[in-house]
């Protein structure tokens, strides 16, 4: 969220003639026509003004900026003075997946023109932002306020002990969120089913290998961090034997066609035109007996 005070040089409690004078000396200065500015410096910022003056000089506008723009600073002054902070990282996801030898190599490897690229889809529980609240934890239109008990800071002094105790008020949060969100309970993220097309690299799936995918694990809470999903790949081996056996029973079929003959002879199915429109002889299980037979016939004689 961007700072129209400041990026109109003004303090938070300028009255409407201050900002209409400032808008205009401000526009007048970095007027991508009238200036010596970069044209990218000069056109950003001549944006900003604009947007910035659009909702400042807008009385209902201004007061709904106003609320946001408290309840941040609020989350960034907590953020740094409170003794217990809200921001939670998100955690890294491991997530086992199976691929088989085929699909990485359907022709086993020797066609070196193949995709490179495998894509696997994979579904997996993680957290997620909070589509209700976008984030803060709390109800849209209501507030985070100050604790009054600590004054932010989420420690307050033990006057029999004169030592620091955590504020029992805001937990030592140093703020409170009046109604939290009734979506995700007031912690900013949910758990929910995601489902993902990854990429892969054919050279990276070996078994045993690590995969990691930035910003694909829990999303972290309060403007933490989001985490990764780390994919380990498990790689399912051909069955050699299995494989032996296909060929052997296909090698078998082969044979088995060759010593029966084809059933159709037409020319239809073998393809031949009208002029060789004949039918082949010697062939079947009887004309390769007898070609035995008279071979072994003809060797007597010699």
């Amino acid at each position: 969220m961007k700072d129209y005070y400041e990026i109109l040089e003004l303090p938070e409690d300028a009255e409407d003639d201050a900002i209409k004078q400032q808008f205009r000396k401000l526009a007048k200065l970095y007027h991508p026509d009238k200036n010596n500015f970069s044209e990218s410096i000069s056109l950003n910022k001549f944006i900003d003004i604009n947007e910035a003056y659009k909702v400042l000089s807008d009385s209902n506008k201004r007061k709904q900026y106003n609320e946001k723009l408290y309840e941040l600073k609020l989350i960034s002054e907590a953020k740094t003075a409170a003794y217990r902070s809200r921001i939670r990282d998100g955690g890294d996801i491991n997530l086992e997946l199976s691929i088989s030898q085929e699909e990485i190599t359907p022709d086993g490897g020797q066609n070196s023109s193949e995709n490179k690229t495998i894509y696997k889809k994979v579904e997996y529980v993680r957290f997620i932002k909070c589509s209700n609240c976008n984030g803060l934890g709390k109800e849209p239109g209501t507030k985070i306020i100050l604790c009054d008990n600590c004054g932010g800071s989420g420690l307050i002094i033990n006057k029999q002990t004169n030592a620091k105790d955590i504020c029992q008020k805001c937990d030592g949060y140093g703020d409170i969120i009046l109604y939290k969100c009734k979506k995700c309970k007031g912690n900013s993220r949910i758990r929910e089913s995601f489902t993902v097309n990854l990429s892969f690299n054919k050279l990276d799936l070996k078994d045993g290998n690590k995969i990691k995918f930035q910003t694909l694990g829990d999303f972290g809470a309060f403007g933490g961090t989001t985490g990764d999903l780390i994919v380990n790949v498990n790689i399912t081996k051909i069955d050699n034997k299995k494989l032996k056996k296909n060929n052997a029973s296909t090698d078998n079929n082969v044979f088995a066609a060759a010593v029966l003959g084809n059933k159709d002879d037409s020319p239809a199915a073998s393809g031949d035109d009208d002029n060789n429109n004949r039918k082949e002889k010697n062939k079947g299980i009887k004309s390769l007996l007898s070609n035995l037979f008279n071979n072994n016939k003809n060797k007597k004689k010699y």
